[in-house]
């Protein structure tokens, strides 16, 4: 998908109500040569004008200029060369969402919006603005998204939004930010992003914003999210994952009652101690790729409405009790950890679970029953060192237990195969025989697909 339909399809996801009521004007295209060198396209959310590598913004505002008593549902202007926008670049067109992006945008004048007062979408994007244009605002009072993603802003400062009184979207991701201002964003915002920059820390900057739903941190350079957070009470996603964040304190996430989804991901954590008790509410965690080596019993006490559990790529040796209070837990993984045995009592309690990853570990036997596991749907195992296994997991469909040390199996030792569908054997050092293939046979017969069937002679018979 071209790169300013990937922007597009985000922006309306995050604002899919204002984008449906906007959509209803019924828009229709002009003849081309009226619009020349701009383009028109009906694409549903798409809909809207295209001028692509014009030169002057002169030459839009002859082409554009009072064609429609009607706002124009998108306007793009991309890979143009327009340097700055000017005192009123677009007083004589009327505009609902405009893009500009790579046009090699550096400036943009006090009153370059003049004539848009009804603009609700602004997206400054892949352009080379170096600040904030905040006396560009003041026209904008019912803008509700915006974007200046990549650019090459530095900082942000205190009030650099407060003339955007209806702002709730706004955009930061893939710039150079190194510094925010604590009082930079209006207490309006719904969602932020502030992924891909270069902070260290937040600065307050995020504190007590009292509408704030969705909050992306990712790659960045944050060491500590201590005192950060405080006051985020309708936050409901939070995303820190590739930072560096070695530990986390028990109020770190006091405020945040209404949070479902947090990714730790990608950090240098070793520990998650007792920071997530106060979430409640929390049903999406992932703390993929840390540093974790020992999983405290009573680190998941309280975030007891979890359906799905990313433990992947840390240092993990033993399960024991520490998942025992997740009765609702729909999704685990624990890939590429360093688990040698896994115990019955270790996974008794998610009587609800339906996806259980287990591959790239150091297993040897595994044995698991459907008394308890009776929900359990798809088993990876792939890449330990299985020697022998059994399985009586009624729903069980699918089981990966790819390139590991099985050299014979028989079909009872999957238990109740009737609901097996896939199965991936491949990577294993089989010894043919007749057993084997006949276990093959019975598969293949009650039409399981099989991934990894060794060539094997045929019995005489």
């Amino acid at each position: 998908m071209e790169m300013w339909k990937v922007t597009i399809v985000l922006l309306i996801t995050i604002n899919w109500p204002q984008e449906t009521r906007l959509n209803s004007i019924d828009f229709e295209c002009p003849a081309p040569q009226a619009i020349d060198p701009c383009s028109c396209r009906e694409e549903n959310i798409f809909s809207g004008i295209h001028c692509e590598g014009v030169q002057s913004l002169n030459t839009i505002q002859r082409a554009l200029g009072h064609q429609s008593p009607l706002p124009i549902p998108w306007l793009y202007i991309t890979n143009s060369n327009l340097f700055d926008l000017p005192p009123g670049a677009f007083y004589n067109i009327s505009v609902s969402r405009l893009f500009i992006s790579g046009s090699n945008l550096r400036y943009v004048a006090e009153d370059a919006f003049v004539g848009l007062e009804n603009l609700a979408m602004l997206v400054l994007q892949y352009d080379r603005l170096f600040r904030v244009p905040s006396n560009s605002w003041p026209p904008l009072g019912r803008l509700k998204t915006l974007s200046l993603a990549s650019n090459f802003i530095l900082r942000v400062e205190r009030g650099a939004f407060e003339e955007l009184p209806a702002l709730e979207s706004l955009i930061l991701t893939g710039n150079r930010i190194s510094h925010i201002d604590k009082g930079a964003f209006p207490p309006t915002v719904k969602f932020l992003s502030l992924a891909s920059n270069h902070l260290m820390r937040l600065n307050g900057s995020v504190q007590n914003l009292p509408n704030l739903e969705r909050l992306f941190l990712t790659d960045n350079d944050i060491i500590n999210l201590d005192g950060e957070l405080g006051g985020l009470t309708k936050l409901k996603m939070l995303d820190a994952s590739q930072n560096v964040i070695k530990t986390l304190g028990s109020d770190t996430f006091v405020d945040l009652s209404s949070l479902t989804n947090l990714d730790l991901g990608n950090n240098n954590l070793e520990s998650v101690g007792d920071s997530l008790h106060p979430l409640a509410n929390l049903t999406h965690l992932s703390l993929s790729n840390n540093y974790l080596d020992v999983l405290l019993e009573n680190s998941f006490r309280n975030p007891t409405a979890l359906q799905v559990l990313d433990l992947s790529g840390n240092r993990v040796t033993a399960v024991d009790l520490s998942l025992r209070h997740l009765s609702n837990l729909r999704k685990l993984n624990l890939t590429r950890n360093r688990l040698v045995t896994l115990k019955h009592v270790e996974l008794k309690w998610l009587r609800r679970l339906r996806v259980l990853d287990l591959s790239h570990n150091e297993l040897t036997v595994l044995k698991l029953s459907g008394q308890d596991l009776g929900m359990l749907t798809v088993l990876k195992l792939a890449g330990n060192r299985i020697k022998s296994f059994s399985f009586n997991l009624n729903s069980l469909t699918e089981l990966d237990i790819s390139f590991n040390d099985l050299r014979t199996f028989s079909s009872r030792d999957l238990g109740n195969k009737l609901g097996l569908r896939v199965l991936n054997l491949e990577g294993n050092p089989w010894t043919c025989n007749g057993h084997l293939t006949d276990t093959f046979r019975e598969l293949t017969n009650r039409q399981v697909s099989i991934r990894g069937i060794p060539v094997c002679p045929l019995p005489a018979n």
